[in-house]
Protein backbone atom coordinates (compact mmCIF):
# COMPACT_ATOMS: atom_id res chain seq x y z
CA UNK A 1 0.00 0.00 0.00
CA UNK A 2 1.30 3.16 -1.29
CA UNK A 3 -0.45 6.90 -0.36
CA UNK A 4 0.10 9.55 -2.04
CA UNK A 5 0.65 13.36 -1.24
CA UNK A 6 -2.83 13.38 -0.56
CA UNK A 7 -3.20 10.57 1.45
CA UNK A 8 -5.11 8.30 -0.18
CA UNK A 9 -4.07 4.76 -1.25
CA UNK A 10 -3.11 3.68 -4.56
CA UNK A 11 -1.62 0.31 -6.14
CA UNK A 12 2.09 0.68 -6.66
CA UNK A 13 2.73 0.46 -10.88
CA UNK A 14 6.00 -0.84 -10.87
CA UNK A 15 8.28 -4.12 -8.82
CA UNK A 16 11.72 -4.56 -7.70
CA UNK A 17 14.09 -6.68 -8.86
CA UNK A 18 17.26 -7.63 -6.49
CA UNK A 19 20.18 -8.17 -8.98
CA UNK A 20 22.16 -9.73 -6.19
CA UNK A 21 21.60 -11.95 -3.21
CA UNK A 22 21.23 -9.82 0.04
CA UNK A 23 24.19 -9.47 2.41
CA UNK A 24 24.40 -9.36 6.37
CA UNK A 25 24.86 -5.91 7.54
CA UNK A 26 27.76 -3.89 8.18
CA UNK A 27 29.16 -4.54 12.01
CA UNK A 28 28.87 -1.39 14.27
CA UNK A 29 32.69 -1.16 14.46
CA UNK A 30 33.27 -0.69 10.55
CA UNK A 31 30.28 0.87 10.28
CA UNK A 32 31.97 4.06 12.77
CA UNK A 33 35.54 3.84 11.08
CA UNK A 34 34.60 6.82 8.29
CA UNK A 35 33.08 8.75 10.96
CA UNK A 36 36.93 8.56 13.03
CA UNK A 37 38.69 8.85 10.10
CA UNK A 38 36.70 12.17 9.11
CA UNK A 39 36.77 13.32 12.70
CA UNK A 40 40.30 13.05 12.88
CA UNK A 41 40.71 14.71 9.69
CA UNK A 42 39.17 17.40 11.10
CA UNK A 43 40.90 18.16 14.24
CA UNK A 44 44.30 18.10 12.74
CA UNK A 45 43.16 20.33 10.19
CA UNK A 46 41.91 22.45 13.10
CA UNK A 47 45.11 21.62 14.93
CA UNK A 48 47.39 22.82 12.13
CA UNK A 49 45.80 25.50 11.30
CA UNK A 50 46.28 27.14 15.01
CA UNK A 51 49.86 26.17 14.75
CA UNK A 52 50.41 28.04 11.77
CA UNK A 53 48.35 31.37 12.80
CA UNK A 54 50.14 31.42 16.18
CA UNK A 55 53.60 30.73 14.51
CA UNK A 56 52.86 33.95 12.44
CA UNK A 57 51.82 36.05 15.41
CA UNK A 58 54.57 35.01 17.05
CA UNK A 59 57.27 35.85 14.23
CA UNK A 60 55.28 38.94 13.57
CA UNK A 61 54.22 38.69 9.93
CA UNK A 62 50.54 39.21 11.53
CA UNK A 63 49.40 41.93 13.67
Amino acid sequence: MILNMAGVSVDAQYSTKFLGDRVEPIPQNKMLIPIFLTYEVMMFSFFLSAVFMFQEKAEGSIK
